[in-house]
């Protein structure tokens, strides 16, 4: 790895070409060696890869006129880089993400862009900013089954569908009294993986997440801390932002 110091020829620079990765880090720009993965598919990445190839092949059986809507569609989301510079949304980039869900809920493929409604985020209203980030942790109990998590869930629609991705942060385990010296936002959540999707109605449904998340990782150790990152989707909506909920594993 190496790091390097911006010039006036080049003042910002993110992402990968060749065998190189440029990545802006809290300790400035890094140049890191980019890694190719390679040898067997876990379940996970072949459920992803099946996943898009599924709604890959929807688009090319779309009509003409149905992916110039699309196209129309995406010209109404702005979306930024890693740079924090605007960069526009293809027709089929919009199509894939507003269609993910259906694969994984066994929901018909949605053919025409929905209205520009947007779905409010998960536990917040929908003045706040897109991303927050919960400062009460969700505390996974070893000996209180059966587990369960009640988010707030306010939408025009009902019923919709909550939409929870998992992941493990790269963090030593804590125990139950520790504090974590650094604020959320800040920590190493990565490989964040689809674990599940229930269709839910407005309020504070009750949400057995226990089961799915052993399925993805096994059992969990004391201390270990994990995280959910969930919107609402509805076909005929935009997606919700993200939520990020905070967990850690402790004894009750």
């Amino acid at each position: 790895m190496a790091i390097f110091k911006p010039s006036p020829l080049i003042g910002a620079i993110s992402g990968s070409t060749g065998s190189a990765t440029f990545k802006l880090t809290r300790n400035g720009p890094v140049l890191a060696k980019r890694i190719i993965p390679r040898g067997r598919r876990t379940q996970r990445q072949l459920a992803a890869q099946n996943c898009f190839a599924h709604i890959k092949h929807a688009w090319c059986d779309l009509p003409t006129d149905d992916k110039k809507a699309w196209k129309s569609f995406a010209t109404h989301l702005p979306k930024t880089n890693a740079l924090s510079l605007p960069y526009p949304l293809t027709g089929y980039q919009t199509f894939i993400a507003h269609n993910t869900p259906t694969f994984y809920l066994s929901l018909p493929i949605v053919q025409q862009p929905p209205p520009l409604t947007q779905l409010p985020s998960v536990g917040i209203p929908a003045f706040k900013p897109p991303i927050t980030y919960i400062q009460t942790t969700l505390w996974w109990g070893f000996y209180s089954p059966p587990h369960r998590w009640y988010p707030q869930i306010t939408a025009p629609l009902d019923p919709v569908y909550l939409i929870i991705q998992s992941c493990f942060p790269n963090l030593p385990a804590a125990g139950y009294t520790m504090l974590d010296p650094t604020p959320p936002e800040t920590w190493p959540y990565n490989n964040w993986t689809f674990m599940m999707a229930q269709s839910v109605s407005p309020g504070a449904p009750a949400i057995l997440y226990a089961n799915p998340f052993a399925a993805l990782y096994g059992s969990p150790k004391l201390g270990d801390r994990f995280a959910f990152r969930s919107t609402i989707w509805h076909p005929d909506a935009l997606r919700s932002p993200p939520y990020i909920t905070l967990g850690r594993v402790v004894t009750p």
